[in-house]
């Protein structure tokens, strides 16, 4: 069994290691190129007003990645600030670097919705939040967080791209050596998935497709994929037990 991996190259390789470790063929194509933002002073600002935050909001993993390092060299001004992770993923990271106690939503999907219900995240009127994240991205949580009363500063620290990649070549690739799964989850990622793929994208339709949460799983069917698969946990555990099962199916 071969499965096409969407994520970007950082966060694809132990998704990739466990494939393999399970038997089947890890097809690494990246339909998102991460790089860090451009716009450093923003960034170098929000870090230095961060004791002033009652609240830190972190929106990925990508965005604990290239902030950290910088945070951490104010680690002796930063008062009692209230940690707060989107999933256990990011939480793992901000632990990884120090950080004991990090709030995450009780339960899968972890996504801004499920945030938004932290009780924590509840009554902030007047309190000063710093959300770190990708540029773009939806307006859900940071609106939210404005119409409960907050103080927010949205942070950008890294940048999600269209990469660019020999399709050609990988189209010719595929045609020998068929793709039987693919993985997707986020939206940016499908999206970028067709958008690279083009007028060849009938045939990637036909193949079941592996989708985090019922947002990505509603997309995938209007954008006329016939099989989708949901899984609610973006965790690596979660992808290959599913793959688990198809590959027992396909085999």
């Amino acid at each position: 069994m071969r499965v096409l991996v969407t994520r970007p190259a950082r966060m694809a390789q132990s998704l990739c290691e466990k494939i393999k470790a399970m038997g089947a063929i890890a097809e690494f194509f990246p339909v998102i190129d991460i790089r860090p933002t451009p716009l450093y002073a923003p960034l170098k600002s929000a870090i230095d007003n961060l004791p002033q935050s009652d609240i830190a909001v972190f929106a990925s993993r990508n965005a604990v990645h290239y902030c950290l390092p910088l945070i951490k060299a104010r680690w002796e001004t930063l008062p009692s600030i209230l940690w707060v992770s989107i999933g256990p993923g990011t939480a793992r990271d901000l632990k990884n670097h120090g950080i004991p106690q990090v709030l995450i939503p009780d339960e899968p999907p972890f996504e801004s919705e499920s945030l938004l219900k932290l009780e924590a995240l509840q009554a902030v009127e007047g309190k000063q939040i710093t959300l770190f994240r990708g540029n773009g991205g939806r307006d859900l949580l940071p609106q939210a967080l404005k119409n409960r009363g907050a103080k927010l500063q949205v942070v950008e620290t890294y940048r999600r791209c269209l990469p660019i990649i020999d399709i050609v070549e990988k189209l010719e690739s595929w045609t020998h050596n068929s793709i039987h799964v693919i993985v997707v989850t986020s939206a940016e990622c499908l999206n970028n998935l067709i958008l690279l793929i083009g007028s060849h994208a009938g045939w990637l339709k036909e193949i079941p497709i592996v989708v985090v949460g019922v947002r990505l799983f509603e997309l995938a069917k209007r954008l006329k994929f016939k099989k989708p698969i949901l899984v609610m946990d973006a965790d690596d555990a979660s992808i290959i037990n599913i793959l688990t099962e198809l590959k027992e199916k396909i085999l």
